[in-house]
């Protein structure tokens, strides 16, 4: 392994699935399909959960592939720019839902992520 930072950036994408898979499912996902709302938005709901939990999950990937090849830096480029949009995305929802910034998970995880991830990219 040569960069600890992308190790690290990796790390914590891959807890933020976990924690999203195994705490958000059950805390989120089980009571909300129980809800009595059109089927088209619950469903719609349900593929959106999917695609979160596959947003950390890939980047962890890209950034785990660059600690253990270091001529891969690109991989952790493409991350720290993934992670970078999903905070800008998050903080336009929770503006346009006039929701504090903290009160979305996405953001100080995924800020956190692309910090490292930038450390990483400048080291």
């Amino acid at each position: 392994m040569e960069n600890g930072w992308f190790l690290a950036a990796g790390l914590l994408a891959l807890t933020g699935m976990l924690v999203h898979v195994f705490i958000g499912g059950k805390l989120f996902v089980r009571p909300f399909l129980k809800n009595d709302i059109p089927d088209e938005q619950k469903w719609l709901a349900y593929f959106v959960w999917h695609v979160g939990t596959l947003a950390p999950g890939f980047l962890a990937a890209g950034f785990l592939a660059a600690a253990w090849l270091p001529a891969r830096s690109d991989y952790a480029a493409i991350a720290v720019a993934f992670a970078a949009l999903l905070v800008v995305t998050a903080s336009w929802v929770s503006f346009k839902g006039k929701r504090p910034l903290l009160s979305i998970p996405a953001i100080p995880i995924f800020g956190s992520v692309s910090v490292i991830g930038l450390i990483g990219l400048l080291s």
